[in-house]
């Protein structure tokens, strides 16, 4: 980084962040944003700058599945001083999270600044881990059926004393293998 212009610095860090950042001012008047976040959201680079946060906002919102839950998370921080997430569903499957703080200076709000990542691999990655351990428990739970079955079918056929403890013994870990599945 050759220039010592620290609003240049700004905007190369900004810029090479992986997240989609978008900053708006007090007033809702657009400060900076990266080209991360106007690719994120199909928004054309020239536009964005004329644009205030609300219309922003709400660009935003027409990509979503529930738009009015998002608009209505994303209002009530415009003039409030904490920081907060939201997972956000678009109708082409993606999905965001979206982390939104304040912008301050000296205890007086200046603005927001908005992140965007795109969690869409993970989140399908955590459905598939869930449903093959899903699967994995059901197929689980099937074959103790069958063990707990084995093991009726003994107790009615043995009528060996000393064989009874290892049939409650087995009785017993099928229990506990349930239960922890």
């Amino acid at each position: 980084m050759e220039s010592n212009d620290p609003q240049e610095l700004l905007i190369t860090i900004i810029e090479s962040i992986s997240d989609g950042i978008y900053i708006h001012g007090k007033a809702g008047e657009t400060i900076t944003y990266n080209t991360r976040f106007a690719d994120m959201f199909k928004i054309s680079r020239e536009l964005i700058p004329s644009k205030n946060s609300q219309e922003i906002l709400d660009l935003i919102a027409d990509q979503l599945e529930e738009s009015i839950s998002f608009l209505n998370w994303a209002n009530n921080f415009q003039t409030n001083p904490i920081a907060d997430i939201f997972t956000i569903k678009f109708v082409d499957g993606k999905i965001f999270e979206c982390y939104s703080a304040p912008v301050s200076k000296e205890n007086l709000l200046d603005g927001r600044v908005w992140t965007f990542e795109d969690i869409t691999k993970l989140t399908r990655t955590e459905e598939t881990a869930k449903l093959y351990l899903d699967l994995m428990s059901h197929d689980i739970r099937n074959r103790l059926q069958g063990i707990v079955m084995s093991v009726e079918i003994l107790n009615i056929m043995i009528e060996d004393p000393e064989s009874i403890p290892t049939i409650v013994d087995i009785e017993d870990n099928v229990t506990r293998c349930a239960i922890l599945i």
